[in-house]
């Protein structure tokens, strides 16, 4: 088995009969991709995984083959084996086939770093839980993975609103059946699901043609090496009047590999006119013997050999809508990790900080940690807003006997913000960006105590009704309504009331309970995430995490916090 902590990839791949030609390209590039990693006689380079799904009114709801073998060529069998057969209902499982592989991942301590720990979902048709996929979406934030969809034409976005919900029934002889019921009712179409989970992630959502697939696999391949680092990543406001410009700072750790620049749509507009600058201003052409041009219908790349050391100019026109700009890079210079920490409670002796959990909390003061895998000449630290406006440029100082660890006290902004670091490498510019936008919130949740370092664990045994608390805590001017949902990893009941109203500046105590099935298996643990969201503002939303342990006996803890 691989184990946890070497899972790197994850390629999760619905196999309904709609996806027979997608498999074709999935299976030649992976098979292309494990022989040349192979080539040098490394077969157990632990790195990829692979989980197949189809649709709910078939038997395989989650997951019909796991792979988990670190021995590549097992692997390659088994992505030579992969056949499109079934699935007559149009969404499919692909939520619950993505939670299946974040399991797979050992939790990250490097918060805020998703490559290379990367999930890529292929499919044709929409997820049939968009609640799971927003639940998963924050499980793989918290373990550090980037979500990638790929997603051709199948099942289309229109008959998504019209389709048929399945639930498992089983009759006397406890065999499964299936049973119709109502439409099922949407809150976002199929794209805006997709695209929310990858920017929540990191990832990217591409959204492309079957006959482009075979050109879209190799830049996911790219994208999730481990010698690929991302410099730059921003949406970019395009209109039909003037032109945009940004600068892609290519520094001396970049100047003997290859970078891949990206251009997409983040949306159904068109996609812009687009030119490449050389630092010297020379235009880049598809026909310079340096530079590959991938132009597909939703998605232009550059990839570039051993480009030369300055400035880039990626320029855009002739726009409608707003673009994602993205370059990734094969260089040695990296962040091996980013941390927020905040202030740890009293009673966590002899540890000053602690990792944040859920989101920031406006207009709170954290501790920024960047772990670097070469020594800077110079470095700077900008947050940016959404729009590139530099809110603020915290002070890095070293970390005390360390040469490539720095640290800063930052105020967390009361807008969605990026974290970028610039500087000069062996006297040439530099930028490494984090693509995840941080998105600060106004309501804090806390529970009791603290339990533990790094997580909040409750106990309870089997056949019990486990109580615990969720303070929600207003931090806006304004009295706010929130609505609470709950998901349990063991799918164990949970009771909480659904709405709460909060005056602003004050905090109300809700409590949640567990029903443990006389069944529980003692030892296993239960993961329990409550989100809270304002019903007014989808944005203004935070989330916490407990783990329930089933005991032989019953043994509580009083350490909540």
């Amino acid at each position: 088995m691989l184990k946890n902590e070497q899972i790197r990839r994850m390629y999760v791949i619905d196999t309904t009969g709609s996806m027979e030609e997608d498999i074709v390209d999935i299976k030649e590039n992976l098979i292309d991709y494990i022989a040349i990693a192979t080539s040098s006689g490394n077969t157990e380079a632990p790195t990829l995984g692979l989980i197949t799904f189809k649709d709910e009114e078939e038997d395989q709801i989650e997951s019909d083959f796991v792979c988990t073998n670190s021995d590549l060529l097992t692997l390659k069998d088994k992505i030579n084996d992969l056949v499109a057969y079934g699935g007559d209902a149009c969404p499919e499982s692909s939520a619950k086939a993505l939670g299946s592989a974040i399991n797979y991942f050992s939790s990250s301590p490097n918060l805020l770093v998703p490559t290379p720990r990367s999930i890529f979902i292929h499919t044709d048709a929409p997820s049939n839980n968009e609640g799971l996929f927003n639940y998963y979406t924050l499980k793989a934030r918290d373990k550090s993975i980037s979500v990638n969809l790929i997603k051709t034409e199948g099942c289309e976005v229109d008959t998504r609103k019209n389709a048929i919900g399945f639930t498992p029934v089983y009759n006397q002889k406890n065999n499964k059946i299936f049973t119709k019921e109502q439409m099922l009712e949407f809150k976002n179409s199929a794209a805006e699901v997709y695209q929310k989970v990858a920017e929540n992630t990191g990832g990217l959502n591409f959204n492309v043609n079957k006959h482009e697939l075979d050109k879209v696999i190799p830049i996911t391949l790219f994208m999730s090496e481990t010698d690929t680092e991302i410099i730059y990543s921003q949406k970019l406001p395009v209109d039909s009047i003037s032109t945009t410009e940004h600068i892609l700072q290519v520094d001396s750790s970049m100047s003997t590999g290859k970078t891949m620049i990206i251009i997409k749509t983040i949306n159904e507009a068109a996609l812009p006119t687009i030119t490449l600058s050389r630092p010297n201003g020379n235009i880049v052409l598809e026909s310079d013997a340096d530079v590959t041009v991938n132009n597909l219908s939703t998605i232009v790349t550059y990839t570039i050999d051993s480009p030369t050391q300055g400035d880039w100019k990626v320029s855009l026109s002739n726009g409608t809508s707003t673009y994602l700009v993205r370059a990734y890079a094969q260089t040695d210079f990296s962040i091996a990790g980013l941390n927020l920490l905040k202030e740890a409670p009293l009673n966590i002796r002899q540890v000053p900080f602690i990792p944040i959990d859920g989101n920031p909390i406006a207009g709170n003061e954290l501790l920024l940690r960047v772990h670097l895998t070469k020594v800077p000449d110079t470095l700077t630290l900008k947050l940016l807003s959404e729009n590139q406006t530099v809110l603020s440029e915290p002070v890095l100082t070293l970390i005390e006997n360390s040469t490539k660890s720095y640290q800063a006290s930052i105020i967390v902004p009361n807008v969605n913000f990026n974290i970028k670091l610039e500087g000069t490498l062996n006297s040439s510019q530099f930028q490494r960006e984090i693509p995840l936008s941080l998105k600060p919130t106004k309501v804090k949740l806390s529970f009791d105590e603290r339990f533990g370092f790094l997580s909040y664990e409750l106990y309870g045994v089997k056949a019990e009704n486990k109580t615990f608390n969720i303070h929600i805590t207003n931090r806006s001017t304004v009295t706010t309504t929130y609505a609470i949902n709950t998901n349990s990893q063991q799918n164990y009941p949970i009771t909480v009331q659904s709405q709460i109203i909060v005056p602003a500046g004050q905090t109300v105590t809700v409590p949640i309970s567990v029903s443990i099935p006389a069944d529980a298996i003692v030892g296993s643990t239960d993961e329990i995430m409550i989100i809270v969201e304002d019903t007014n503002d989808e944005n203004n939303n935070n989330y916490k995490v407990a783990n329930l342990i089933i005991r032989s006996e019953n043994l509580f803890k009083n350490s909540f916090e």
